[in-house]
C-alpha cells in the first residue's frame, strides 16, 4: 500500500485537469513503455498497453475535476486521510492510476486501459479506436472498497442554447446571488438532496416577482451540482435577502431580456435531480444535474446539464 500511496502522490504532481492533460498523456505512455508493455494511443488520447495474452484488462481515466488551486496540488495527511490543500485531490482516478502503475512495476500479464476526459463527459470512452485484448474488463472508478459491480452505467451531456432579445429598461437594477453551497459530483451526490444553486435563484425570482433579467451566470462544470449562481435583473419592487440569496442594489446600463419571465418559468419547473429510482438496487436510475448557465451581452443564453442512466433507453428520453 504504501508503494500505491507514493505512486499517487507522484501523480499529483502531474498536470491533468480535464481538457488539459498532455502532461499526464505522456507520462503514462512513457511509464508502460518503460516497464516492458506494449502501447497503442488513439486521436481521443486513450492510452492502451499490455504485456503477453492478457485475460484481465483494468481501466481508469486520467483526467480529474480542478478545484482550487489545482492543478498545483499540496497534498497533507490528516487524521490518516490524505488531503490537498485549496484544491480538489484528483483521487478519481489517479487512485486507481497508481494501482496500475504497482502493477505493472510487477510485470503483471495484464491490459491497460487509460481513457481520457471522462469528467466531461466520457469523451475517450465514447472515441476508443483500438479492441481490447483480454476477454473481461475491470473497471477501477468506484468509491468503496472490496466490493466488485456488475452493471453499466450512462451518461450524456445536454447543451441548450437561445438568443433572446433585449429591451432598455429604467427599473431598479440588482445583483443578487447564491454562493458557497456544498456543490458534489453530478454522479454519486446527485440522491443526496444538495442545494442546486441554479435552481434557488430562479425560485427566488419567481417568489419575488421578477420579470427581467438582465445577465445571469450559474454552476461550475458540467459533473458538478451548482454551488455558486448570480445574476443581474430590474425590478419594480424593492427585494430583499431570502432563502439564501444576497441581494444587492447596483447601477448598471445593461438592457433586461424580452424573455425573461419565460426562462423564468422554465428555470423554476426543470427538474433537476434523481427522475427516476431503481428499487431493486436502491439507487438512482436515471438522473439529470442542472450544471451551468451563461449569459452574454447580445442576449444568449447556454445551459447546460448531466443526464445519466442505468439503461439506454431511459437516457435517451431523458
Amino acid at each position: 500500500m504504501e508503494n500505491i500511496v507514493s505512486n499517487f502522490i507522484a501523480l499529483t504532481k502531474i498536470p491533468h485537469c480535464s481538457g488539459d492533460a498532455n502532461e499526464m498523456f505522456e507520462f503514462l505512455v512513457n511509464f508502460a513503455k518503460d516497464h516492458g508493455y506494449q502501447t497503442q494511443t488513439d486521436s481521443a488520447k486513450n492510452i492502451i498497453a499490455k504485456r503477453a495474452q492478457p485475460k484481465l484488462c483494468l481501466q481508469a481515466h486520467y483526467d480529474m475535476v480542478c478545484v482550487g488551486d489545482a492543478p498545483k496540488i499540496v497534498t497533507y495527511e490528516e487524521g490518516g486521510w490524505l488531503r490537498a490543500k485549496n484544491s480538489s485531490l484528483g483521487a478519481d482516478n489517479a487512485m486507481a492510476i497508481a494501482m496500475m502503475m504497482q502493477l505493472m512495476r510487477e510485470g503483471r500479464e495484464l491490459e491497460f486501459l487509460f481513457t481520457s476526459d471522462e469528467e466531461i463527459g466520457l469523451v475517450g470512452a465514447n472515441a476508443i479506436e483500438f479492441d481490447l485484448s483480454a476477454s473481461y474488463m475491470l473497471n477501477l472508478d468506484s468509491e468503496d472498497e472490496a466490493e466488485v459491480y456488475i452493471g453499466c452505467a450512462g451518461g450524456a451531456d445536454i447543451v441548450a442554447s437561445k438568443k433572446l432579445s433585449l429591451q432598455k429598461d429604467d427599473s431598479q437594477s440588482y445583483l443578487i446571488s447564491i454562493s458557497d453551497l456544498p456543490g458534489g459530483h453530478s454522479g454519486v451526490d446527485i440522491d443526496k438532496n444538495i442545494p442546486n444553486a441554479i435552481k434557488l435563484l430562479f425560485e427566488y425570482m419567481h417568489a419575488s416577482g421578477i420579470e427581467k433579467i438582465c445577465s445571469i451566470e450559474g454552476g461550475e462544470r458540467t459533473n458538478s451540482i451548482p454551488a455558486n449562481a448570480t445574476a443581474v435583473v430590474r425590478s419594480d419592487a424593492k427585494l430583499h435577502d431570502g432563502g439564501g440569496v444576497v441581494v444587492k442594489k447596483i447601477q448598471t446600463d445593461a438592457d433586461a431580456m424580452v424573455e425573461s419571465q419565460d426562462l423564468i418559468e422554465l428555470l423554476r419547473c426543470l427538474k433537476s435531480g434523481v427522475l427516476e429510482q431503481n428499487r431493486e438496487l436502491n439507487i438512482p436510475q436515471t438522473s439529470i444535474n442542472l450544471a451551468t448557465i451563461q449569459s452574454l451581452d447580445n442576449g444568449s443564453i447556454t445551459l447546460k446539464m448531466s443526464a445519466r442512466s442505468m439503461d439506454e433507453g431511459s437516457l435517451d428520453t431523458t
